[in-house]
C-alpha cells in the first residue's frame, strides 16, 4: 500500500513538472507565430546573389506562388524537410493555377561556409534556380528581415505578394495549393 502511494504520488510529481515545463514551451511557439503576424502582410522584398552568380529580385517573382524556404546544410530537421520540399517543386513547378502564373521555390541557406551548402544542395536533389547563401555573421541577411529565429522557416507567398503561410506543414502548403490548381 505505501509503495503504491510513493509511485502515485512521484507519478503526480512527474506530470505536474511537465506541464510546468511543457506550458512555458508552447507560449512561446505560438508568441512566435503571433509575433510575425505574417498572415496576410507583405513579402519584403529583397536582392541577392544566386548560386549560379545571377542576380535575383524578390519582386520579379511577383504574380506567382513563392515557397520562402529559409534553411540551413548543417541543420537535421531542415535536411529531412528538404524531401517534402522537393516533392513541393516536382508537384506544382509549370502547373498552371487559377490566381496565378506559377509556382517558384526560393531557398535561403544561413550558413557559415559554402561548401557544406553546395553539397547539400546536391545530396538532397534541391533542382530550381533560386538559391540563395546568406551568412550567420552577416547583420543584414534576408533571415533578420523576416525575423527568423529558427530553421527550417517556410513561408508561402502568394501572388498578390501577401503572406499566405508560416511555417506550414508540407502537407498543408500542398493541400492549399491542389485548391488553388486551375481544373
Amino acid at each position: 500500500m505505501k509503495k503504491t502511494y510513493i509511485i502515485v504520488i512521484l507519478v503526480v510529481a512527474l506530470l505536474i513538472s511537465m506541464v510546468v515545463i511543457m506550458v512555458p514551451v508552447v507560449q512561446l511557439i505560438l508568441q512566435d507565430e503571433k509575433r510575425h503576424g505574417f498572415e496576410h502582410t507583405k513579402a519584403i522584398d529583397f536582392k541577392a546573389e544566386l548560386l549560379d552568380g545571377s542576380t535575383f529580385e524578390f519582386k520579379d517573382l511577383k504574380g506567382k506562388y513563392v515557397l520562402l524556404d529559409f534553411w540551413g546544410s548543417w541543420c537535421g530537421p531542415c535536411r529531412r524537410a528538404n524531401k517534402g520540399v522537393v516533392e513541393l517543386h516536382d508537384e506544382f513547378n509549370g502547373k498552371i493555377f487559377q490566381d496565378a502564373d506559377g509556382f517558384e521555390i526560393v531557398s535561403v541557406a544561413i550558413e557559415n561556409d559554402e561548401v557544406p551548402w553546395k553539397a547539400a544542395i546536391e545530396k538532397d536533389q534541391l533542382d530550381w534556380k533560386h538559391h540563395i547563401i546568406t551568412y550567420r555573421s552577416d547583420e543584414h541577411r534576408i533571415s533578420k528581415q523576416y525575423g527568423i529565429k529558427s530553421i527550417p522557416a517556410p513561408i508561402l507567398i502568394g501572388p498578390d505578394g501577401d503572406i499566405i503561410g508560416y511555417k506550414w506543414s508540407e502537407r498543408k502548403m500542398r493541400r492549399y495549393l491542389k485548391d488553388k490548381l486551375q481544373s
